[in-house]
């Protein structure tokens, strides 16, 4: 058996990530990569170790800021124009100037990343929906909101995401 460390890297004991998954670049294509693998932790963390020279044009660490981040409704039962209807009218302003997101083409659909923006403007409307006082979406990595809609003699909680789209267009979701 294959030993990394002194450790044998199908003893399912040992520290370390015994699963997971990633996503790659691969040829200009962003693809998911998964493991099952103990040893991966150790393998990522030297990865000079066992990739060639030539696996990145700049070898430095760095993290990844997207340039564009899709305004998503969590809510199956509110459209986006219900929620453009509520919003601070800064808030409306951008989002209806933002670019059509993957989603795009249903705008009314009840659940969706319908708009794209740029980091710039997802600050702005963030900074608008602090300023209105609706409540951070508690958990999560992403930045969110919950703020209250009408609908039918009922208030509705509806819960939107500022989540980063990746070059290839696919909005990353941390959805469980």
């Amino acid at each position: 058996m294959d030993a990394i460390g002194g450790a044998d890297r199908h003893d399912w004991n040992a520290p370390g990530v015994l699963w997971g998954s990633l996503y790659v670049r691969d040829d200009g294509r962003i693809v998911q990569m998964s493991w099952s693998d103990a040893s991966l932790p150790e393998l990522l963390a030297a990865p000079e170790t066992w990739l060639p020279p030539a696996a990145w044009a700049d070898a430095r660490p760095g993290g990844y800021v997207p340039g564009h981040y899709g305004f998503c409704v969590y809510d199956n039962q509110v459209d986006l124009f219900r929620v453009l209807e509520v919003v601070p009218p800064e808030a409306r302003d951008v989002l209806a100037a933002g670019s059509n997101g993957p989603d795009a083409q249903n705008p009314g659909a009840p659940t969706g990343c319908n708009i794209q923006l740029t980091p710039e403007d997802a600050r702005t409307v963030a900074a608008a929906f602090d300023a209105a006082g609706y409540a951070h979406e508690p958990g999560g990595h992403s930045l969110g909101f919950r703020f209250d809609i009408p609908a039918a003699g009922e208030t509705l909680e509806v819960p939107v995401y500022f989540l980063p789209i990746l070059p290839d267009g696919e909005v990353v979701c941390e959805c469980g």
